[in-house]
């Protein structure tokens, strides 16, 4: 390898939860093909993370053509191509797995299944996932200048605190919105200077300790109107910690994914009680009720996005 590569980061990783990575039919398997931890997957997790953090230190700067400046930013870092021409990434990713992932096949009404991998066996599906992978996620500096210690680019150091971010907050994936494709690491390498509770792994600290290196500005204009691109800055980002014991990690994912349907949520309400997400609307963030016969929320009213 060219002396101009450097690892600058080296995570050992693991799924906590099924990861639905596949073609067209999301089966992780067939007699073609086996699926495994696709780097591609991440890339898109990372350019989306990397964007929002970006935005949210130039909102605090004042700046005001965000969207053009992210983007310009981002596409110099993580790469891009278009009518403008093209430009490879200054990082590159790499997964080494440990051994061959274990699949799982479910079938149709099959129990013990969480609600949105059970939705895609409708119909009459089998479908396949990964049940657990295990193997060492690494990121690679391509650098014509001496970065053997630590990372001096402070776009690229960003770059890297958002895949770390991306990967403690978001799956990868189908259903990665649902609690699927969580993703579990360890920190084996690092020349990017993380936060050292990161390496302690105290969630809130470590996620509030990266977020303040990646926005170390202060806000230095009233923000006024909201964000053209979704923003990790005060008043526009929120992060609601709620620690759980005693529960193993499927049974959770299961009521958290039974908890946004109706059906199961009424069992959790005091009878004769009044849904307050039926009450209210206000629990449009897990992507329900949707503008169902004008009772769900109304396009202009309430903004869902990305």
């Amino acid at each position: 390898m060219s002396n101009l590569i450097y690892e600058v980061l080296k995570l050992n990783v693991e799924n906590s939860t099924p990861l639905l990575i596949g073609g067209y039919d999301t089966q992780a398997y067939s007699e073609f093909h086996e699926e495994e931890l696709r780097t591609q997957s991440i890339k898109g997790l990372w350019r989306w993370w990397f964007r929002a953090i970006l935005s949210g230190r130039h909102l605090l700067q004042g700046y005001t053509d965000i969207e053009t400046k992210v983007k310009d930013e981002v596409g110099m870092v993580l790469g891009f191509a278009g009518r403008r021409g093209s430009q490879s990434s200054r990082l590159a990713l790499r997964f080494t797995r440990d051994k061959p992932p274990i699949y799982r096949q479910i079938k149709p009404k099959q129990s013990g299944i969480p609600p949105r991998v059970s939705l895609l066996t409708l119909g009459g599906n089998i479908l396949n996932y990964i049940e657990s992978i295990r193997g060492s996620l690494s990121v690679y500096l391509f650098s014509f200048q001496e970065e053997r210690r630590t990372v001096k680019d402070e776009n690229v150091r960003i770059a890297i605190l958002s895949l770390v971010s991306g990967l403690l907050l978001s799956g990868i994936g189908k259903g990665s919105r649902r609690g699927l494709g969580c993703i579990d690491f360890k920190i084996v390498e690092d020349r990017v200077g993380l936060p050292e509770s990161l390496k302690r792994w105290i969630f809130p600290d470590a996620l509030r300790d990266i977020l303040n290196e990646a926005l170390p500005v202060k806000k230095q204009v009233e923000i006024k109107n909201y964000p053209p691109i979704p923003s990790v800055a005060p008043d526009f980002f929120k992060l609601w910690y709620i620690p759980f014991e005693g529960k193993e990690v499927g049974r959770v994912l299961t009521d958290l994914q039974e908890f946004t349907l109706r059906t199961k949520r009424r069992m959790v309400i005091p009878e004769n009680g009044e849904d307050p997400f039926r009450l209210k609307l206000i629990a449009w963030i897990l992507g329900l009720p949707r503008q169902v016969k004008g009772t769900g929320y109304i396009s202009g009213e309430i903004q869902r996005r990305a």
